[in-house]
């Protein structure tokens, strides 16, 4: 079966006039290169306006672009310039020209064209919420939840916007600021922000949500906003109310906050997990009424079986929610507990696509990068939940999306070790990838590219 599949790699090589170098790992990117194309990406980067000097053009707007993003899907994080031969036969290949696109030649895109930042973040948001309308008649979605948190972002030398902020390594260190919506049941990024490093999330938050909502109400399904403590703000509870959208917001366990936890009467608690919990009705000027839930999941049993909130006397709760839900406490604790997804998708963000890398002086810079990032992601999300619907001829809403270093061994590296070694090298896969290797051997047509 391999040494099958190595003839066809390599007379899909020689189809794509492959010389005898050495077929290099990142081959399978053309199959990902072939995908973006077939999208609404590579129209809407066509649309942007280009003020650079056409004698000076070596590619086009959208060339450029999807570069930038194949280069973060193939592992090319740190940007720099090329290093000797590095990746250069593979993208040769790929854009079918006798120079590869070097990153000297981005920067000179970014700093003609500094308008790019404003048109991604267009981009991206068009994009999702076109997907999010296609996927809510595909799945038959009946609500989505918006999840929002901020990361902060690594910076190097004299960069614009750096200001000393919060930064998960410490206090005063100067930093960018990352804010990032996903839409959780697609496990899709909506929105992206790079803000300076001083401004916290909760600054203008609300005039930043209010068009995103907008949008989503002309979807026609239920909505629920989650978000830590960090957004919470009465002007937001209100907003959100009035246009009839659910939220959970996590509450900040200051003195007046644990002193009403205290004094709460209507304990009780859950048997699954031990998790105790009050609940009280917090009223506002403008006569709404919201849930105010103190939880805490460590507890202490006594002699008799009775459950008490451990260091109850400190009033140290787990989590303090307010939320317009009038579903059971337990269901809103279920589903705040979900908002961890997003940290996940951040996590990943910053370690598998350099999205914690400041890579330029300046801001415009940085924040179009920002943006191609989360683009990036959206496509290995899109390019795996078809991948996995065509081969099963299936619905996957819920489908477990693997960590981009699984998707370039998968997808990417994968066929160029094929290819190297002849298919008589071992390889040892995953218990999740090799499945999935294996059912798009099976449906590959090896007839199709000539001998």
């Amino acid at each position: 079966m391999l040494e099958k599949v190595s003839g066809f790699f390599k007379r899909f090589f020689k189809f794509f006039s492959v010389s005898k170098q050495e077929i290099i790992g990142s081959v399978g990117l053309i199959f990902v290169k072939d995908y973006i194309s077939k999208s609404l990406v590579v129209e809407l980067f066509s649309r942007i306006p280009d003020n650079r000097d056409p004698l000076k053009i070596w590619y086009s707007m959208s060339e450029q672009l999807v570069g930038i993003i194949l280069r973060l899907l193939g592992g090319d994080i740190p940007f720099y310039h090329f290093q000797g031969e590095k990746n250069s036969a593979f993208l040769k290949r790929v854009y079918n020209i006798c120079k590869e696109p070097h990153f000297t030649t981005f920067r000179y895109l970014f700093k003609t064209n500094p308008h790019i930042a404003n048109y991604l973040n267009e981009i991206l948001f068009q994009l999702g919420i076109d997907y999010l309308r296609t996927s809510i008649c595909k799945y038959g979605l009946k609500k989505i939840t918006l999840d929002i948190d901020q990361t902060d972002r690594e910076s190097y030398g004299r960069q614009e916007g750096v200001r000393k902020g919060y930064s998960a390594r410490g206090k005063n260190k100067k930093v960018l600021q990352g804010s990032v919506w996903i839409i959780r049941e697609l496990n899709y990024i909506l929105k992206v922000e790079l803000l300076p490093g001083n401004t916290h999330c909760s600054n203008n938050f609300l005039e930043r949500l209010k068009p995103v909502i907008e949008e989503l109400k002309k979807l026609e399904v239920k909505i629920l906003v989650c978000c830590d403590s960090g957004y919470a703000n009465q002007a937001i509870f209100d907003y959100l109310d009035q246009n009839r959208i659910e939220f959970i917001f996590a509450k900040k366990q200051n003195k007046v906050v644990k002193q009403r936890g205290k004094n709460a009467k209507n304990k009780s608690h859950l048997q699954n997990g031990g998790i105790v919990i009050k609940e009280r009705i917090c009223k506002t000027k403008n006569d709404s009424k919201y849930r105010e839930i103190f939880i805490q999941n460590k507890i202490i049993v006594d002699n008799y079986g009775q459950l008490y909130f451990k260091n109850f006397a400190s009033n140290q709760f787990t989590n303090v929610l307010i939320t317009n839900l009038i579903c059971k406490v337990k269901h809103v604790y279920k589903k705040y507990r979900e908002h961890a997804i997003i940290e996940k998708v951040i996590e990943e963000l910053k370690n598998d696509f350099g999205f914690a890398k400041a890579h330029g002086n300046s801001f415009n810079f940085n924040s179009s990068l920002a943006q191609l990032v989360a683009i990036a992601y959206n496509v290995k999300v899109n390019f795996l939940r078809d991948k996995a619907e065509a081969e099963t001829n299936q619905f996957h809403l819920n489908l477990k999306i693997i960590k981009l270093s699984t998707f370039q061994r998968t997808f990417i590296h994968l066929p160029g070790i094929l290819v190297n070694h002849s298919g008589k090298m071992i390889l040892k896969l995953s218990e999740n990838t090799l499945p999935i290797f294996k059912s798009i051997l099976l449906k590959m047509d090896y007839s199709f590219y000539p001998s």
